[in-house]
Order: structure tokens, then C-alpha cells, then sequence
């Protein structure tokens, strides 16, 4: 089975500047989202190293300690999330470059005609 084609892929075939152009607005536009989206994690996860920084200075109870308990859990899986979406910031950066380098070659090789 052959796999699906997927728009920048496509691309590559078409040679209409427009297109080129679109696609690569586009992803600059998703990893900017992103890189807001990762930025906004860290944030919170600076806010809850302040908030478990509180809790250990406070008197030790069993609330306190749910509370600690559910904050290095959160944090954690921020710090998971963060990482999966750099991930995808490095995946669309490298899809962007491609792109730009597909569109020189094209236009570079039409010129050349």
C-alpha cells in the first residue's frame, strides 16, 4: 500500500509560487503556536517549583503532602508535553527548510530555462 501524500510533498510537485508561499506561512504560523504553547508551560511550571518550594517550608500535613504529590506529578508532565512539543517545533522548522530549499531549486531551475 502506498503511503498517503501529504501537502508538502504535494507541493514539491506544483510549481506555482502562490502555493509555495501559503504552505510556508502556514508553518511559520504553527510553530509560532506551538513555541507560545511551550512558553506558556514553562511558565506554569516555574509556578509550581515556586508553589512546592511554599509547601515545603510549610508544616508537614497530609494535605501538604497530596498537594507536593500533585504538583511534582503536573510538573512532570509538563516537562513531558514541553519536550513532545519541541519536538514538533523541530519537525516543522526542518518541513519549513525543505520547503524553501524545494522552492529555490523550482524557481531557480525555471529561471534557468
Amino acid at each position: 500500500m502506498k503511503p498517503k501524500t501529504t501537502n508538502w510533498q504535494m507541493l514539491s510537485r506544483n510549481k506555482n509560487p502562490d502555493e509555495y508561499r501559503e504552505h510556508y506561512l502556514d508553518l511559520s504560523f504553527s510553530i509560532s503556536q506551538l513555541m507560545r504553547s511551550i512558553e506558556e508551560k514553562e511558565n506554569e511550571i516555574l509556578s509550581i517549583s515556586d508553589r512546592l518550594v511554599e509547601l515545603l517550608s510549610e508544616k508537614s500535613t497530609q494535605e501538604n503532602k497530596a498537594q507536593y504529590a500533585r504538583a511534582r506529578e503536573k510538573r512532570t508532565r509538563l516537562r513531558d508535553e514541553c519536550v513532545d512539543l519541541k519536538s514538533l517545533v523541530r519537525q516543522e522548522d526542518a518541513q519549513k527548510e525543505w520547503l524553501l530549499q524545494q522552492a529555490k531549486m523550482v524557481f531557480m531551475a525555471g529561471a534557468n530555462v
